[in-house]
């Protein structure tokens, strides 16, 4: 392998950038697609560019500080780029190559081994799970909490060698910028004392033994005490701002036990999809049931296996044990613990945690025989072609994301019962005006997902576009079945009952969502000024008055 990657540290930085610009250089051209995109770039306080209102609406404790750094991203994007969706993702392939760059000279200084370093930084940049960050402008929170952990691993590796207090506050801010890109990011500290592990050998402590000196673990902890309290002060701000700001979903409430089975077969799960880079999807649908014994079961002897034989190795191969504890334990956050959303597993998850894999493959690898003598030589080639296939994949599991219709119609082709694919494809072809091709996918999203209040609220917004009034009440009527003070279906049911005539019903349910709007966002909101407007109207004209709803209230 040394003869045979004998490039300068400045050659191989360019190759990476090299194949980073070959596999997802066309996501320069693709749109924004209908899963967050516009949510993000078209939202009020980013629409406007880089203001100091949206700056410090950023850092509101209330709701955005955990992702602040990603709202100040994207208003820095319509500042320079306006709403040309070119400039936001040229932003994100940008940050990845910096990522990548960075992850190979941080794990060449760590180690000292150039041409791993290489082989586990082109892993990084290529491999098909990666796509889903850099061809999604929504994911730019990952993109930049990857920076900012790069950058503290680092500063951290400079302080381990030489200690002293400026390179300690750095580390720390750039690990308080990190967590305020995402909050997963908590996992640092336990990375540094992975790293303190292998490579820089720091609980061994000065005897040059291979055992753990737990002396030197017991200082190395509470050299990390400030980044402990970091974290809580973090998870607290956290927390106090999501109790005014709740996050909804249809799985919340999936039972523990579910949620602990869940988490061996979602690690299998992603293994799988590092080893066999395939049949990958925008969104995988989160189950409320129970795993099959079997299944659950399987997984977590596995799982088990896989561990006690990565911290069997911590002697020998030390490289094993810290590669595996750094997958699973930075992963352990995604593994359906604490679900925020109606999704099992996302590839993007995979962004930080798979360094560790890559380091324990290639260091293995580079550890047989075969990779040492004349042969070497031989299986240098197949890894380059190995590598040339998987750039080859990821450039075509890239273009998935050209826009919704391609991103969607390949979410359908992995698997057809997947109600979030059917429900943003009906919102694409309604935003063509194309109702009645809306209407058959939506139909499909609340078969496979009755609950989904959203895809209801479409499929009603589809027939509303096609003048068809009763089935367009009948869907607004199932999205209230399912959560009664939907404002949404109110304010809409409101004007169609007006439309058909429908006084008493027209007023109840533009009553409900006055009162809905109002509480929420206080009476001056416009959509309830406007509602009570209607309101005034609706009496008027169905000579009703509002003490005839009394009993409602």
């Amino acid at each position: 392998m040394n003869k045979l990657l004998n490039l300068s540290i400045l050659q191989i930085s360019l190759l990476l950038v090299l194949a980073n610009v070959l596999v997802y250089g066309q996501v320069i051209g693709f749109e924004f697609v209908n899963f967050k995109d516009t949510f993000y770039v078209e939202n009020d306080h980013v629409k406007n560019g880089l203001t100091w209102e949206g700056f410090v609406w950023a850092f509101s404790h209330k709701y955005n500080l955990s992702q602040s750094l990603n709202w100040i991203s994207h208003m820095l994007d319509v500042e320079l780029f306006g709403l040309n969706p070119a400039g936001h993702h040229a932003v994100s392939l940008f940050l990845h190559v910096v990522n990548t760059v960075i992850f190979f000279l941080i794990v060449n200084n760590l180690t000292g081994s150039q041409n791993k370093s290489a082989v586990a930084a082109i892993l990084f940049a290529i491999h098909p799970l990666r796509v889903e960050t850099v061809a999604w402008v929504a994911d730019r929170n990952d993109l930049l909490a990857m920076l900012f952990a790069l950058l503290s691993l680092e500063v951290y590796r400079r302080f381990a060698r030489n200690p002293n207090i400026l390179r300690y506050v750095l580390m720390a801010i750039c690990f308080v910028l990190a967590l305020l890109a995402k909050p997963v990011m908590v996992v640092l500290p336990f990375v540094f004392l992975l790293i303190d592990f292998w490579p820089l050998n720091r609980l061994q402590g000065e005897t040059g033994s291979t055992e753990i000196n737990w002396r030197a673990l017991g200082k190395l902890l509470i050299e990390k005490i400030p980044l402990f309290l970091i974290i809580g002060f973090s998870l607290f701000m956290i927390f106090k701002g999501s109790e005014s700001h709740p996050i909804e979903s249809d799985t919340a409430s999936v039972p523990w036990l579910v949620r602990l089975a869940t988490m061996p077969v979602l690690y299998m799960k992603y293994l799988f999809h590092i080893l066999w880079p395939a049949q990958f999807s925008v969104f995988y649908p989160a189950s409320q049931e129970m795993p099959p014994l079997w299944q659950w079961s399987g997984s977590l002897l596995i799982f088990l296996v896989l561990t006690f034989g990565a911290l069997s190795q911590w002697k020998r191969h030390p490289y094993i044990t810290m590669g595996w504890l750094w997958f699973a334990g930075s992963l352990l956050p995604m593994t359906g613990l604490l679900r925020l959303g109606d999704h099992d597993m996302a590839d993007r998850y995979t962004y930080f945690p798979l360094i560790g894999i890559f380091i324990m493959v290639v260091w293995g690898l580079a550890q047989w025989k075969v990779m040492r003598e004349q042969e070497g030589c031989v299986a240098a080639v197949t890894g380059g072609v190995f590598l040339v296939v998987l750039m080859m994949i990821s450039f075509v599991q890239t273009s998935v994301w050209k826009n919704n219709f391609t991103l969607y119609r390949h979410a359908l082709a992995v698997d057809d019962t997947n109600y979030f694919a059917h429900n943003n494809l009906g919102v694409a072809w309604l935003g063509q005006h194309q109702p009645e091709k809306a209407v058959l996918h939506l139909k499909q999203a609340v078969t496979h997902c009755p609950r989904c209040i959203e895809s209801w609220l479409n499929l009603g917004e589809s027939y509303k576009a096609m003048q068809q009034w009763q089935p367009a009440v009948d869907a607004f009527r199932e999205a209230l079945a399912v959560k009664g003070d939907n404002v949404i279906a109110h304010e809409v049911l409101g004007a169609l009952y007006h439309s058909r005539g429908d006084g008493w019903l027209a007023i109840h349910h533009s009553r409900r969502a006055e009162a809905t709007y109002s509480k929420r966002f206080g009476p001056d909101y416009d959509k309830a000024v406007a509602l009570r407007q209607k309101l005034e109207v609706y009496y008027r004209e169905y000579f009703l008055r509002p003490e005839d709803f009394a009993s409602e209230s």
